[in-house]
Protein backbone atom coordinates (compact mmCIF):
# COMPACT_ATOMS: atom_id res chain seq x y z
CA UNK A 1 0.00 0.00 0.00
CA UNK A 2 1.09 3.55 -0.68
CA UNK A 3 2.32 5.30 2.45
CA UNK A 4 2.28 9.06 2.70
CA UNK A 5 4.90 10.31 5.11
CA UNK A 6 3.51 13.79 5.76
CA UNK A 7 0.21 14.32 7.60
CA UNK A 8 -0.76 17.06 5.14
CA UNK A 9 0.17 16.71 1.50
CA UNK A 10 -0.97 18.71 -1.51
CA UNK A 11 -2.72 17.13 -4.44
CA UNK A 12 0.23 18.15 -6.59
CA UNK A 13 2.73 16.26 -4.44
CA UNK A 14 0.55 13.17 -4.16
CA UNK A 15 -0.11 13.07 -7.89
CA UNK A 16 3.57 13.30 -8.75
CA UNK A 17 4.55 10.77 -6.10
CA UNK A 18 2.24 7.99 -7.19
CA UNK A 19 2.05 8.57 -10.94
CA UNK A 20 4.80 6.11 -11.81
CA UNK A 21 3.23 3.28 -9.83
CA UNK A 22 -0.31 3.81 -11.08
CA UNK A 23 0.65 4.22 -14.71
CA UNK A 24 1.67 0.57 -14.99
CA UNK A 25 -1.52 -1.04 -13.67
CA UNK A 26 -3.63 -1.58 -16.78
CA UNK A 27 -4.23 -5.24 -17.52
CA UNK A 28 -4.87 -6.73 -20.95
CA UNK A 29 -6.83 -9.80 -19.88
CA UNK A 30 -10.07 -10.64 -21.70
CA UNK A 31 -11.34 -13.48 -19.50
CA UNK A 32 -12.65 -12.56 -16.05
CA UNK A 33 -14.57 -15.57 -14.67
CA UNK A 34 -15.43 -13.77 -11.42
CA UNK A 35 -17.45 -11.12 -13.22
CA UNK A 36 -19.62 -13.18 -15.56
CA UNK A 37 -22.69 -11.24 -14.37
CA UNK A 38 -21.15 -8.02 -15.65
CA UNK A 39 -20.43 -9.77 -18.95
CA UNK A 40 -24.04 -10.90 -19.29
CA UNK A 41 -25.47 -7.48 -18.39
CA UNK A 42 -23.35 -5.73 -20.99
CA UNK A 43 -24.00 -8.35 -23.66
CA UNK A 44 -27.74 -8.11 -23.03
CA UNK A 45 -27.61 -4.30 -23.27
CA UNK A 46 -25.85 -4.43 -26.64
CA UNK A 47 -28.02 -7.27 -27.96
CA UNK A 48 -31.16 -5.27 -27.12
CA UNK A 49 -29.63 -2.09 -28.63
CA UNK A 50 -29.90 -0.14 -25.39
CA UNK A 51 -26.29 0.83 -26.16
CA UNK A 52 -24.16 0.30 -29.27
CA UNK A 53 -21.27 -0.67 -27.02
CA UNK A 54 -19.32 0.08 -23.90
CA UNK A 55 -16.33 -0.58 -21.69
CA UNK A 56 -16.44 -1.66 -18.05
CA UNK A 57 -13.34 -1.21 -15.93
CA UNK A 58 -13.13 -2.22 -12.26
CA UNK A 59 -10.20 -1.21 -10.10
CA UNK A 60 -9.05 -1.43 -6.51
CA UNK A 61 -6.50 0.93 -4.97
CA UNK A 62 -3.80 -1.49 -6.14
CA UNK A 63 -4.80 -1.93 -9.77
CA UNK A 64 -7.33 -2.92 -12.40
CA UNK A 65 -9.10 -6.26 -11.83
CA UNK A 66 -11.47 -6.15 -14.82
CA UNK A 67 -11.32 -4.24 -18.10
CA UNK A 68 -13.49 -5.37 -20.99
CA UNK A 69 -15.07 -3.94 -24.14
CA UNK A 70 -18.47 -4.82 -25.61
CA UNK A 71 -20.21 -4.04 -28.88
CA UNK A 72 -19.36 -1.19 -31.20
CA UNK A 73 -17.93 2.29 -30.90
CA UNK A 74 -19.67 3.35 -34.11
CA UNK A 75 -22.59 2.01 -36.14
CA UNK A 76 -22.80 4.49 -39.01
CA UNK A 77 -21.54 5.18 -41.63
CA UNK A 78 -19.12 2.36 -40.70
CA UNK A 79 -19.44 -0.37 -38.09
CA UNK A 80 -16.39 -0.17 -35.86
CA UNK A 81 -15.69 -2.42 -32.84
CA UNK A 82 -15.32 -1.15 -29.30
CA UNK A 83 -11.93 -1.68 -27.62
CA UNK A 84 -10.72 -1.16 -24.07
CA UNK A 85 -8.71 1.86 -25.19
CA UNK A 86 -11.57 3.59 -27.03
CA UNK A 87 -11.85 7.26 -26.05
CA UNK A 88 -15.27 8.47 -24.91
CA UNK A 89 -16.85 11.87 -24.61
CA UNK A 90 -17.44 11.58 -20.86
CA UNK A 91 -19.86 14.56 -20.78
CA UNK A 92 -20.74 15.72 -17.25
CA UNK A 93 -18.29 13.28 -15.73
CA UNK A 94 -15.89 16.07 -16.74
CA UNK A 95 -17.17 18.04 -13.74
CA UNK A 96 -15.57 15.96 -10.94
CA UNK A 97 -12.76 14.45 -13.03
CA UNK A 98 -11.41 17.72 -14.37
CA UNK A 99 -12.95 20.86 -12.92
CA UNK A 100 -13.39 19.83 -9.28
CA UNK A 101 -9.98 18.17 -9.07
CA UNK A 102 -8.28 21.29 -10.43
CA UNK A 103 -10.23 23.65 -8.21
CA UNK A 104 -9.54 21.67 -5.05
CA UNK A 105 -5.84 21.58 -5.86
CA UNK A 106 -5.90 25.37 -6.00
CA UNK A 107 -7.80 25.41 -2.70
CA UNK A 108 -5.00 23.37 -1.12
CA UNK A 109 -2.40 25.67 -2.64
CA UNK A 110 -4.13 28.64 -1.00
CA UNK A 111 -5.13 30.26 -4.30
CA UNK A 112 -8.87 29.73 -3.91
CA UNK A 113 -11.04 29.93 -0.80
CA UNK A 114 -14.24 27.90 -0.91
CA UNK A 115 -15.99 30.38 1.38
CA UNK A 116 -15.14 33.48 -0.63
CA UNK A 117 -17.87 35.12 -2.71
CA UNK A 118 -17.67 34.22 -6.37
CA UNK A 119 -17.25 37.97 -7.01
CA UNK A 120 -13.76 37.78 -5.50
CA UNK A 121 -12.68 35.86 -8.61
CA UNK A 122 -15.33 36.95 -11.13
CA UNK A 123 -16.16 40.59 -10.33
CA UNK A 124 -19.10 40.70 -12.76
CA UNK A 125 -20.86 37.81 -11.02
CA UNK A 126 -24.15 38.92 -9.46
CA UNK A 127 -25.68 37.56 -6.27
CA UNK A 128 -24.39 36.20 -2.98
CA UNK A 129 -23.08 32.79 -4.03
CA UNK A 130 -19.74 31.54 -2.70
CA UNK A 131 -17.40 29.15 -4.47
CA UNK A 132 -18.69 26.23 -2.40
CA UNK A 133 -22.22 26.87 -3.71
CA UNK A 134 -21.04 26.44 -7.28
CA UNK A 135 -19.35 23.13 -6.44
CA UNK A 136 -22.44 21.74 -4.70
CA UNK A 137 -25.06 23.04 -7.15
CA UNK A 138 -26.61 25.34 -4.57
CA UNK A 139 -25.69 28.70 -6.16
CA UNK A 140 -29.16 29.57 -7.42
CA UNK A 141 -28.08 29.49 -11.07
CA UNK A 142 -30.52 27.89 -13.52
CA UNK A 143 -29.75 24.44 -14.86
CA UNK A 144 -28.87 25.39 -18.44
CA UNK A 145 -29.25 28.06 -21.12
CA UNK A 146 -30.86 28.37 -24.52
CA UNK A 147 -27.85 27.67 -26.72
CA UNK A 148 -29.57 28.61 -29.98
CA UNK A 149 -30.49 32.03 -28.54
CA UNK A 150 -26.95 32.58 -27.26
CA UNK A 151 -25.45 31.60 -30.60
CA UNK A 152 -27.84 33.88 -32.50
CA UNK A 153 -27.14 36.83 -30.22
CA UNK A 154 -23.40 36.52 -29.67
CA UNK A 155 -22.11 34.21 -32.38
CA UNK A 156 -20.70 30.71 -32.14
CA UNK A 157 -17.71 30.14 -29.86
CA UNK A 158 -18.13 33.37 -27.89
CA UNK A 159 -16.99 32.04 -24.51
CA UNK A 160 -16.67 35.53 -23.04
CA UNK A 161 -20.29 36.31 -23.83
CA UNK A 162 -21.26 32.99 -22.26
CA UNK A 163 -19.61 33.66 -18.88
CA UNK A 164 -20.84 37.27 -18.92
CA UNK A 165 -24.39 36.01 -19.45
CA UNK A 166 -24.04 33.43 -16.68
CA UNK A 167 -22.67 36.08 -14.33
CA UNK A 168 -25.69 38.33 -14.84
CA UNK A 169 -28.55 35.90 -15.50
CA UNK A 170 -31.59 35.83 -13.16
CA UNK A 171 -31.21 33.43 -10.22
CA UNK A 172 -33.89 30.89 -9.41
CA UNK A 173 -33.11 30.83 -5.67
CA UNK A 174 -30.87 32.44 -3.09
CA UNK A 175 -27.47 30.84 -2.64
CA UNK A 176 -27.56 27.86 -0.28
CA UNK A 177 -31.35 27.64 -0.40
CA UNK A 178 -31.91 24.70 -2.76
CA UNK A 179 -30.11 22.28 -5.06
CA UNK A 180 -30.42 22.77 -8.80
CA UNK A 181 -28.01 20.66 -10.81
CA UNK A 182 -26.52 23.19 -13.20
CA UNK A 183 -23.89 23.10 -15.90
CA UNK A 184 -23.56 26.87 -15.43
CA UNK A 185 -22.00 26.32 -12.00
CA UNK A 186 -19.08 24.47 -13.51
CA UNK A 187 -18.57 26.90 -16.36
CA UNK A 188 -18.23 29.60 -13.69
CA UNK A 189 -15.73 27.38 -11.85
CA UNK A 190 -13.75 27.04 -15.07
CA UNK A 191 -13.21 30.80 -15.09
CA UNK A 192 -12.39 30.89 -11.37
CA UNK A 193 -9.64 28.33 -12.01
CA UNK A 194 -8.25 30.50 -14.79
CA UNK A 195 -8.42 33.65 -12.67
CA UNK A 196 -6.70 32.03 -9.69
CA UNK A 197 -4.02 30.15 -11.61
CA UNK A 198 -3.31 32.56 -14.45
CA UNK A 199 -3.28 29.55 -16.80
CA UNK A 200 -5.84 28.58 -19.46
CA UNK A 201 -8.31 26.11 -17.99
CA UNK A 202 -7.53 23.12 -20.20
CA UNK A 203 -3.77 23.59 -19.82
CA UNK A 204 -4.05 23.73 -16.05
CA UNK A 205 -6.16 20.60 -15.78
CA UNK A 206 -4.03 18.57 -18.17
CA UNK A 207 -0.62 19.59 -16.79
CA UNK A 208 -1.49 19.69 -13.08
CA UNK A 209 -3.92 16.77 -12.81
CA UNK A 210 -3.91 14.35 -15.73
CA UNK A 211 -0.25 14.25 -16.70
CA UNK A 212 1.04 13.67 -13.15
CA UNK A 213 -1.46 10.81 -12.79
CA UNK A 214 -0.36 9.27 -16.07
CA UNK A 215 -3.78 9.94 -17.64
CA UNK A 216 -2.34 10.62 -21.07
CA UNK A 217 -5.54 9.70 -22.91
CA UNK A 218 -7.61 12.27 -21.02
CA UNK A 219 -7.91 15.74 -22.51
CA UNK A 220 -10.27 18.41 -23.84
CA UNK A 221 -10.94 17.42 -27.43
CA UNK A 222 -10.23 13.99 -28.84
CA UNK A 223 -6.70 13.15 -30.00
CA UNK A 224 -7.20 9.58 -31.12
CA UNK A 225 -8.75 7.83 -34.10
CA UNK A 226 -10.34 5.28 -31.76
CA UNK A 227 -13.27 7.33 -30.51
CA UNK A 228 -16.81 6.35 -29.54
CA UNK A 229 -19.27 8.15 -31.80
CA UNK A 230 -22.15 10.07 -30.27
CA UNK A 231 -25.30 11.61 -31.73
CA UNK A 232 -26.10 12.45 -35.34
CA UNK A 233 -27.08 16.14 -35.01
CA UNK A 234 -30.41 17.26 -36.51
CA UNK A 235 -30.02 17.91 -40.21
CA UNK A 236 -26.72 16.02 -40.45
CA UNK A 237 -26.01 12.54 -41.77
CA UNK A 238 -22.81 11.81 -39.84
CA UNK A 239 -22.40 11.36 -36.08
CA UNK A 240 -20.21 13.47 -33.85
CA UNK A 241 -16.82 11.78 -33.52
CA UNK A 242 -14.28 13.59 -31.39
CA UNK A 243 -16.50 16.66 -31.10
CA UNK A 244 -18.02 17.27 -27.69
CA UNK A 245 -21.73 16.43 -27.54
CA UNK A 246 -22.83 18.98 -24.92
CA UNK A 247 -24.32 22.02 -26.73
CA UNK A 248 -22.94 24.72 -24.41
CA UNK A 249 -19.46 23.21 -24.50
CA UNK A 250 -19.56 22.61 -28.25
CA UNK A 251 -21.23 25.73 -29.60
CA UNK A 252 -20.30 28.44 -27.07
CA UNK A 253 -17.20 27.25 -25.21
CA UNK A 254 -15.10 25.87 -28.09
CA UNK A 255 -15.08 22.36 -26.62
CA UNK A 256 -13.18 23.46 -23.51
CA UNK A 257 -15.70 23.79 -20.73
CA UNK A 258 -15.99 23.26 -17.01
CA UNK A 259 -19.21 21.30 -17.40
CA UNK A 260 -18.21 18.93 -20.24
CA UNK A 261 -15.65 18.43 -22.96
CA UNK A 262 -13.29 15.77 -21.63
CA UNK A 263 -12.48 12.69 -23.67
CA UNK A 264 -11.03 9.75 -21.76
CA UNK A 265 -10.62 5.99 -21.61
CA UNK A 266 -11.83 3.59 -18.95
CA UNK A 267 -8.29 2.67 -17.90
CA UNK A 268 -7.35 6.36 -17.56
CA UNK A 269 -10.32 6.93 -15.26
CA UNK A 270 -9.22 3.87 -13.31
CA UNK A 271 -5.99 5.71 -12.52
CA UNK A 272 -8.04 8.49 -10.97
CA UNK A 273 -10.07 5.89 -9.08
CA UNK A 274 -6.88 4.39 -7.69
CA UNK A 275 -5.70 7.84 -6.61
CA UNK A 276 -8.97 8.53 -4.79
CA UNK A 277 -8.97 5.12 -3.09
CA UNK A 278 -5.31 5.24 -2.06
CA UNK A 279 -5.70 8.69 -0.55
CA UNK A 280 -9.19 8.44 0.91
CA UNK A 281 -7.98 9.56 4.34
CA UNK A 282 -6.36 12.75 3.06
CA UNK A 283 -8.25 15.87 4.08
CA UNK A 284 -8.72 17.18 0.54
CA UNK A 285 -10.14 13.86 -0.68
CA UNK A 286 -12.52 13.65 2.29
CA UNK A 287 -13.68 17.18 1.51
CA UNK A 288 -14.27 16.34 -2.15
CA UNK A 289 -16.27 13.23 -1.38
CA UNK A 290 -18.46 14.47 1.48
CA UNK A 291 -21.45 16.82 1.52
CA UNK A 292 -20.47 19.99 3.44
CA UNK A 293 -22.01 20.08 6.91
CA UNK A 294 -23.63 23.47 6.27
CA UNK A 295 -25.45 22.12 3.20
CA UNK A 296 -26.48 18.64 4.36
CA UNK A 297 -30.17 19.55 4.41
CA UNK A 298 -30.04 21.18 0.99
CA UNK A 299 -27.99 19.01 -1.37
CA UNK A 300 -26.64 15.51 -1.96
CA UNK A 301 -23.67 16.89 -3.85
CA UNK A 302 -20.16 16.83 -2.52
CA UNK A 303 -17.46 19.12 -3.91
CA UNK A 304 -17.75 17.61 -7.37
CA UNK A 305 -19.25 14.15 -6.83
CA UNK A 306 -22.74 12.99 -5.89
CA UNK A 307 -23.81 10.83 -2.95
CA UNK A 308 -26.44 8.14 -2.57
CA UNK A 309 -30.00 9.47 -2.17
CA UNK A 310 -33.53 8.09 -2.31
CA UNK A 311 -34.04 9.41 -5.83
CA UNK A 312 -30.59 8.40 -7.11
CA UNK A 313 -30.73 5.05 -8.87
CA UNK A 314 -27.57 4.87 -10.97
CA UNK A 315 -25.33 3.61 -8.12
CA UNK A 316 -27.50 0.61 -7.35
CA UNK A 317 -28.28 -0.56 -3.84
CA UNK A 318 -25.16 -2.46 -2.83
CA UNK A 319 -22.57 0.30 -2.47
CA UNK A 320 -21.72 1.60 0.99
CA UNK A 321 -23.07 4.84 2.41
CA UNK A 322 -19.70 6.48 1.82
CA UNK A 323 -19.73 5.73 -1.91
CA UNK A 324 -19.89 8.58 -4.40
CA UNK A 325 -20.36 8.80 -8.15
CA UNK A 326 -21.13 10.92 -11.19
CA UNK A 327 -22.65 10.25 -14.59
CA UNK A 328 -22.48 11.79 -18.05
CA UNK A 329 -25.33 12.27 -20.52
CA UNK A 330 -23.51 10.38 -23.27
CA UNK A 331 -23.79 7.21 -21.16
CA UNK A 332 -20.92 7.32 -18.71
CA UNK A 333 -20.52 6.52 -15.00
CA UNK A 334 -17.75 6.49 -12.44
CA UNK A 335 -18.62 5.19 -8.98
CA UNK A 336 -16.17 4.89 -6.08
CA UNK A 337 -16.75 2.91 -2.89
CA UNK A 338 -13.90 3.69 -0.46
CA UNK A 339 -15.25 1.30 2.20
CA UNK A 340 -14.89 -1.63 -0.19
CA UNK A 341 -11.79 -0.32 -1.98
CA UNK A 342 -13.43 -0.49 -5.39
CA UNK A 343 -14.16 1.85 -8.27
CA UNK A 344 -16.46 1.03 -11.19
CA UNK A 345 -16.14 2.80 -14.53
CA UNK A 346 -18.87 2.23 -17.11
CA UNK A 347 -18.46 4.07 -20.41
CA UNK A 348 -21.05 3.73 -23.16
CA UNK A 349 -22.10 5.67 -26.25
CA UNK A 350 -25.82 5.33 -25.60
CA UNK A 351 -26.57 8.54 -27.56
CA UNK A 352 -25.31 6.99 -30.82
CA UNK A 353 -26.75 7.28 -33.37
CA UNK A 354 -29.60 8.87 -31.38
CA UNK A 355 -30.21 9.09 -27.61
CA UNK A 356 -31.70 5.89 -26.20
CA UNK A 357 -33.89 5.31 -23.18
CA UNK A 358 -33.00 5.32 -19.51
CA UNK A 359 -29.57 3.80 -18.93
CA UNK A 360 -29.70 4.10 -15.13
CA UNK A 361 -30.98 0.53 -14.64
CA UNK A 362 -27.91 -0.77 -16.47
CA UNK A 363 -25.61 1.46 -14.44
CA UNK A 364 -27.21 0.25 -11.21
CA UNK A 365 -27.15 -3.40 -12.27
CA UNK A 366 -23.44 -3.27 -13.13
CA UNK A 367 -22.60 -1.60 -9.81
CA UNK A 368 -24.69 -4.13 -7.91
CA UNK A 369 -23.09 -7.06 -9.73
CA UNK A 370 -19.60 -5.80 -8.94
CA UNK A 371 -20.26 -5.20 -5.25
CA UNK A 372 -22.06 -8.53 -4.79
CA UNK A 373 -19.08 -10.32 -6.33
CA UNK A 374 -16.68 -8.39 -4.08
CA UNK A 375 -18.77 -9.38 -1.05
CA UNK A 376 -18.75 -13.02 -2.10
Amino acid sequence: MLKIALPIVTLTVVLLFIAGRLNSTEQQKTDYPCFTKVDSLMKDATDKALIPGGVVCITTSEGIIYNKAFGYRQLTPDTLPMTTDTEFDIASLSKPVGTAMALMQLVQDGKIDLNYPVQEYLPAFKGDAHVIHLLTHTSGLPAYMNVAALEKRFGKGNSKALIDTIARCPRIAAAGEKETYSCLNYIALQHIIEAASGIPFDQYVETHIFQPLGMYSTHYGARSRNIAATEIPPGDTLPLVGIVHDPLAQKMNNGISGNAGLFSTASDLALLGQFLLRNKQEEVIRMMTSVPDSLQSVTRHCLGWGKQAADITYMGTEMSENAYAHTGYTGTLMAVDPDRDIAVILLTNRVHPQPKGNINPLRAAVCNAVIKQIKD
